[in-house]
């Protein structure tokens, strides 16, 4: 399998030969927090929290990519668009296992999480 640069800038990507990382870590997070979680969602105050997340990641996301040279393309990607990518889909699969009870472990949702990032929505779906 080819490695792109959007599945290297996962934090725990397996690609990258690491274990947990720090998509592992925020999912952990998340599950000893979630009662606030479940306060705050569908408040102000949740949806100024998931803002601040999602921010704190898109700069974590876009430092890690800006480290890391340019592969050529004939069709390259633009780095913003990874970033949007990256973050969101974190972002769609926390708030979908938090609503959700967390009733996975947070290694399992995290290798969901890191399997459809690095494979793509074809592999599920398809």
């Amino acid at each position: 399998m080819i490695i792109s640069d959007h599945q290297r800038v996962v934090p725990g990507c397996p690609c990258r030969g690491e274990r947990g990382g720090g998509s592992l870590a925020m999912f952990e997070h998340a599950r000893d927090h979630i009662d606030l979680y479940l306060a705050l969602a569908g408040s102000r105050g949740g949806t100024v929290a998931l803002g601040t997340i999602r921010q704190i990641l898109s700069d974590l996301v876009r430092n890690e990519l800006a480290a890391k040279p340019d592969a050529p393309s004939p069709d390259p990607i633009p780095r913003d668009l990874v970033v949007h990518y990256v973050v969101g889909a974190f972002m769609a699969v926390l708030t979908w296992w938090l609503d959700g009870g967390a009733e996975l472990p947070p290694q399992r949702i995290d290798a969901m999480f890191r399997r459809l990032v690095a494979e793509g929505v074809n592999v599920a779906c398809f």
